[in-house]
């Protein structure tokens, strides 16, 4: 019931307490699960890579073969998803060679590095678009399922299978989409039961899949619904990488429908978000195959900086008549701090409750990467909160829709907020039920 990194620490203590009283192959188990769960909870991959480096060195001193072996196996993946191996969808190179690895495991009944092995490629060949080789590669590694039960794999085998088997539906004939559906459905009922227990975790991935199969059977709104709330969950629970996923298959969705402009939006956060992940090997992927959706413009640029978690944003050739509130609150503190600042927001706010015929209204502004409510008032009070810097998810706003504004840029106008557009199941408009919203 708790976030996978929370349990990072313990795999720590849990290493070096193994060797502290000689019990080597608890030692190396712990270290290999620190690995692993460092790996799927986003970590930034050149980190990751040097602290897999780092035990599998010491897994090798105190010769725990099948922890190493199974530690090796995830950093190769992770090598790969760095840019540094020549196929991005076998694990072939500085760590791991399944050429020679896969008749070792077979020679020893090392079932859990055999499912190890064919997971990271299912979960390789579905990233980089080979279908395919995903699902016969995930058909692979459920004979081995029963290995790795105890452990957060197993929700991520079924994430995974599920998303590779919707991805091959439309080439599918009538029957295999039938059966297609049936394994989702089934793996999803599993997904949203761990969903119950650890919505942190996998409420996002549950989202995700059901975002992908309403996409396969048209049904086009309930897609962008699902979508939507698999993106806030995963950014919401810091999953990086499904962040990134979950940006991409929007992106993907919107461009075969002829959205281009949505669709840009959604690829550029995924390449920025895969970039932040260290992913340079799918960031060249996504320029390879999407150059039209990736090409920077001229007006905003966004630079990408593995070691910051905020992105950098330009815009350049602004007119003064679109002179905005934040700029105007900059200069007023700079050029004079005989200027009352809250005075000057209670005024604005007034103005505009009252000419938008809100009922309530609320100043957000973006602080050091956070949205924060700098000011609120209502119709119905003379006085207006001001300089309060509250987090937007206080409860206060539909954190969802601020969101979406604050990333694609685009107004949100809804007339019956509880009834209409993509935000209906958003926890903030089922709670309050407002009427109308404009953001």
């Amino acid at each position: 019931k708790e976030h996978l990194r929370k349990a990072l620490e313990p795999f720590l203590e849990g290493y070096q307490s193994g060797l502290e009283t000689g019990d080597l192959e608890f030692a190396a188990y712990c270290a290999h699960a620190y690995c692993f769960q460092s790996f799927f909870v986003g970590k930034e991959l050149v980190e990751a890579e040097r602290e897999m480096r780092t035990y599998s060195e010491a897994i090798r001193q105190i010769k725990q073969e099948a922890a190493l072996t199974w530690t090796q196996i995830y950093q190769q993946s992770v090598l790969n998803l760095m840019g540094c191996s020549v196929n991005p969808t076998r694990l072939i190179g500085e760590s791991y060679n399944e050429e020679k690895g896969l008749p070792q495991n077979e020679a020893t009944n090392d079932g859990t590095a055999a499912f190890n092995i064919y997971f990271h490629k299912l979960f390789l060949c579905y990233l980089f678009s080979e279908y395919a080789q995903a699902v016969e590669n995930s058909t692979l590694a459920e004979s081995y399922l029963i290995r790795v039960t105890p452990t957060p794999l197993v929700p991520l085998y079924y994430l995974y299978d599920s998303l590779a088997r919707l991805a091959r539906y439309p080439e599918s004939s009538a029957q295999a989409q039938s059966e297609i559906l049936k394994k989702v459905a089934l793996s999803q009922e599993k997904m949203k039961q761990w969903a119950h227990y650890a919505p942190m975790n996998y409420l996002h991935k549950y989202h995700l899949v059901q975002a992908e199969t309403a996409r396969v059977l048209g049904q086009l709104f309930e897609a962008e619904e699902f979508y939507e709330q698999a993106i806030f969950g995963a950014r919401d629970n810091d999953y990086l990488q499904e962040e990134a996923l979950a940006f991409e298959l929007a992106a993907k969705f919107y461009l075969f429908r002829g959205r281009e402009k949505f669709a840009q939006t959604y690829m550029k956060e995924a390449h920025y978000c895969y970039g932040r992940w260290g992913a340079k090997a799918k960031v060249a992927d996504l320029e390879a195959r999407y150059p039209q959706l990736l090409t920077q413009s001229p007006m905003v640029t966004r630079t990408i900086d593995t070691g910051t978690t905020n992105p950098t944003t330009t815009t350049g050739n602004r007119s003064g008549s679109s002179l905005d509130l934040a700029t105007v609150m900059k200069a007023s503190q700079a050029i004079s701090s005989e200027i009352v600042l809250d005075k000057l927001l209670a005024s604005l706010m007034k103005i505009l409750i009252e000419n938008a015929g809100a009922q309530k209204g609320f100043l957000i502004l973006e602080t050091q990467g956070k949205l924060l409510i700098e000011a609120s008032g209502t119709v119905e009070q003379e006085e207006v909160a001001v300089l309060q810097s509250i987090p937007i998810d206080s409860g206060d706003v539909s954190t969802a829709i601020a969101n979406y504004v604050a990333r694609t840029q685009e107004s949100v106008v809804l007339n019956d907020a509880s009834r209409e557009g993509k935000f209906t199941n958003d926890p903030y408009i089922q709670a309050h039920q407002p009427k109308s919203i404009l953001c």
